[in-house]
């Protein structure tokens, strides 16, 4: 039996070009509110949006969209998919055969750090878990995390076995799955879930990690729309 941990991750898909580009039509929408487009200079874009943004005009940056793709567990998923005023792609355990793609989790921080990586169970060891280096795992905290994913995987084994189909038997599949989501929005809905998930303190480890990786590429590229998310209390 083989487990394959990862770990959670945020890639931004819109390219760099691609934003600087929508930037400067967020700034010809709210110049053609105050019928200022005269006003518009190569280098304009940046400091109009900051105050667009300081003032609450937030409607003006609607017209900007931006692609991440999220890597996390159905549980992170299940948290995302409730933000509505965004489009998704996710993976389906309804058309992906995980008999023949294999089996990957994701493992909290508070179950081991520092967890990816291949797994194996031996039966010949006892049922012991093995890395890929053929080292035997000590962590008994990660070794049941491992044996938890591994009764569930082996029941989805089964039952595609026993003739189930995807539908049916990934009902058995545990919320340690991992999944990939993309996810499309606008630059006002992109703020309004760093600040809701990546900036609240109470939000579940995995969504609000993603969504502060998340906040720190854009703030690269668009420090005049999210800039002041570092400002905001995180802590």
């Amino acid at each position: 039996m083989k487990i394959n941990i990862v770990s959670h991750s945020a890639e931004l898909l819109t390219s760099k070009e691609s934003l600087l580009e929508q930037l400067k039509l967020c700034e010809l929408a709210g110049r053609t509110c105050y019928k200022t487009e005269d006003k518009i200079t190569d280098d304009s874009a940046g400091k109009f949006i900051r105050g667009i943004v300081e003032r609450g005009h937030e409607s003006v940056i609607e017209h900007g969209h931006i692609v991440f793709k999220f890597i996390g567990s159905r549980s992170m998923s299940h948290q995302l998919v409730r933000h509505r005023l965004c489009e998704y792609s996710q993976e389906s355990q309804r058309y992906c055969d995980y008999g023949k793609k294999g089996f990957t989790i994701i493992c909290p921080p508070d179950v081991a750090t520092n967890a990816v990586g291949i797994y194996y169970c031996k039966p010949t060891a006892a049922d012991s878990w093995f890395d890929e280096k053929d080292f035997i795992v000590p962590n008994k905290r990660l070794e049941r995390w491992l044996n938890n994913a591994m009764s569930d995987y082996n029941e989805y084994l089964y039952w595609k076995a026993n003739g189930l189909k995807n539908d049916d038997a990934r009902e058995v599949l545990p919320n340690t799955t991992k999944t990939e989501v993309m996810i499309t929005a606008n630059f006002r809905q992109w703020r309004h879930m760093i600040k809701h998930r990546g900036l609240n303190p109470r939000a579940q480890w995995q969504i609000r990690e993603n969504f502060l990786s998340a906040r720190d590429q854009l703030v690269e590229i668009l420090p005049d729309i999210f800039g002041d998310l570092y400002v905001e209390k995180e802590d």
